[in-house]
């Protein structure tokens, strides 16, 4: 019994001066403040934006489920997010093959072009085209004056505006996504199938583009998220033609002083949460099958989206965060630091 007692102190022993030596690794401060970081910055407030959405005894729920306006609102930001994103893509993925796959002259010049909506708040890239392309903008007066005609020849305050304008603002996520994506693939098999006879249609087809797959399923969903948070082109395209979407909505009810406009306006912002996340986890782990996942592309895209951030949102209640996306330009925000670590 005594050698027993003696085994157990000294493997007691151990055992505390094991975990005494764990407790002082340099990583443990960052495992607890981390966390903490980010129940305090990110979890409580959203938690309190839901315990808001909530009040009222189910009003605001209620109003959600029940008026159409709100209805109409989720049906024109789907529709123009998801044209603007795919224009986007689209757009991204020839620009990026003529900047990264070809010799085409000044392309590092062009690359500073197709990025240069990353530094121009969206309000103002919506200002400039107003003014441009306006109906009293410099093109129309010029056709007008060449054409002879009278009266607007289009109007930027429709659907067509303002997923033209939107697709040209997250042009540049998809753009750096794609890019990163063609970056990490290797001509091996592109020359390969080059070698057996294979034309570069066919390549592209068969070869390139199944390669690509997760780095165009990430561009996609933050073309997308990009898109459907962005409330200075809605507001000013949308608002004066009557367009309504969810972030102008939520703005809305933010300053209407009639009512639990707050809480609608937490009801709103939490309402499409769900299939938000769903879209970040999916462009996330897109690739995960292939062993090829889109981290890189996924964290450039990521860093462009945090780029855009409207100071708006910070004006609408003092919290960049409280919205979750949609009365900023960087839909659910603070997941972005921690999305871009994987």
């Amino acid at each position: 019994m005594g050698s027993l007692g003696r085994r157990q102190r000294r493997g007691l022993t151990f055992l505390g001066e094991g975990l005494s030596k764990g407790l002082r690794h340099p990583i443990i401060p960052w495992l607890v403040a981390v966390p903490g970081l980010l129940v305090l910055t990110h979890a409580y407030p959203l938690w309190r934006l839901l315990q808001r959405a909530l009040s009222g005894e189910g009003e605001n729920i209620r109003w959600l489920l029940e008026t159409p306006r709100v209805h109409l609102a989720l049906v024109h930001s789907l529709w123009v997010s998801a044209v603007s994103a795919t224009l986007a893509l689209v757009g991204g993925l020839v620009l990026a093959v003529l900047t990264t796959q070809t010799d085409l002259p000044g392309r590092s010049i062009l690359r500073v072009l197709f990025l240069s909506p990353l530094v121009v708040p969206p309000q103002v890239l919506a200002l400039a085209w107003i003014q441009w392309a306006g109906p009293v903008g410099y093109l129309q007066q010029g056709l007008r004056w060449i054409l002879g005609g009278q009266g607007s020849l289009w109007s930027l305050y429709t659907p067509g505006g303002i997923i033209l304008l939107l697709a040209l603002f997250v042009l540049p996520i998809a753009y750096l996504t794609l890019v990163a994506g063609l970056s990490r693939l290797s001509k091996q098999a592109q020359e390969a199938a080059q070698l057996d006879g294979a034309n570069l249609l066919q390549v592209w087809l068969f070869i390139t583009l199944p390669l690509l797959r997760p780095s165009v399923a990430a561009a996609a969903a933050l073309a997308f998220l990009g898109a459907w948070g962005n409330f200075g082109i809605p507001a000013l395209l949308g608002i004066p033609g009557r367009y309504l979407t969810l972030p102008t909505l939520l703005y809305q009810e933010v300053i209407n002083f009639g009512g639990d406009g707050f809480g609608r306006g937490a009801g709103v912002a939490l309402w499409p949460a769900g299939p938000l996340l769903f879209g970040l986890v999916t462009a996330a782990s897109g690739g995960a099958g292939s062993g090829r996942g889109p981290s890189g592309s996924l964290s450039l895209g990521l860093a462009g989206l945090a780029a855009q951030r409207d100071p708006l949102c910070r004006s609408l209640a003092g919290h960049p965060w409280a919205f979750a996306g949609h009365g900023c330009n960087c839909p659910a925000a603070g997941l972005w630091p921690a999305l871009g670590l994987v």
